[in-house]
């Protein structure tokens, strides 16, 4: 797959999460954007949590995967898979498998004793820690690239806002309010740096005309 191909998977995985989270949300009339948990989608028993999985986490996970490493190839200007690569398609890979291993609930509460549950969150975590370590990985050699140089400032502070989101539970942000920021950081950086790599090539493909 070339780099431009997987920046506009990228850029779908993006725009297909969240169109398909307000969507499936807006089918359940008792599901509140502010107050429930994104996971809520896809629960065993919810109404459409099947499709939602699918649509929701599984397919834009994959995206995420096949961009991030084009992405760190691009800017390492490497083909080879360095560590930043396989952090970033690993957080994809976790994020496609928080619907693969779908959360349990009892009496509206999630069933942390539950191994669904149990794996959901492990799998979010998976998502959620490579993708920070990677974004710092990448700082100096965003830096050092003159194509990536630009950007270098966004991926840091984007890094340093997905740390500062772990704290926002703890806030009296309302608990889905606080989840969607955390995912709006997360999904804002693939879409920012596969929007970048996209005029990276343009300007590759005009050196070389």
């Amino acid at each position: 797959m070339s780099d431009r191909t997987a920046a506009l998977v990228g850029i779908a995985g993006c725009i297909l999460f969240w169109v398909s989270l307000f969507l499936f949300g807006a089918m359940r009339p008792e599901y509140s954007q502010q107050t429930k948990a994104v996971s809520e989608l896809g629960v065993f028993g919810a109404p459409h949590s099947l499709l939602w999985n699918l649509i929701g986490f599984i397919a834009p996970g994959l995206c995420l995967a096949l961009s991030g490493g084009a992405i760190a190839r691009s800017v390492e200007r490497t083909q080879r898979r360095s560590v930043s690569y396989w952090l970033l398609v690993a957080s994809g890979l976790g994020f496609a498998a928080t619907g693969i291993i779908p959360a349990e609930m009892r009496d509206g509460s999630p069933a942390l004793d539950s191994p669904y549950t149990i794996g959901h969150i492990i799998m979010t975590f998976i998502s959620a820690v490579p993708w920070i370590v990677a974004t710092f990985l990448m700082v100096s050699r965003m830096k050092r690239n003159v194509d990536w140089r630009i950007v270098s400032n966004v991926n840091l502070a984007l890094g340093f806002a997905a740390i500062a989101c772990f704290g926002l539970r703890v806030t009296t942000i309302l608990p889905g309010v606080a989840q969607r920021i955390s995912f709006a950081v997360y999904f804002a950086w693939f879409c920012i740096m596969s929007i970048h790599l996209l005029r990276v090539q343009r300007s590759a493909h005009r050196a070389a005309a």
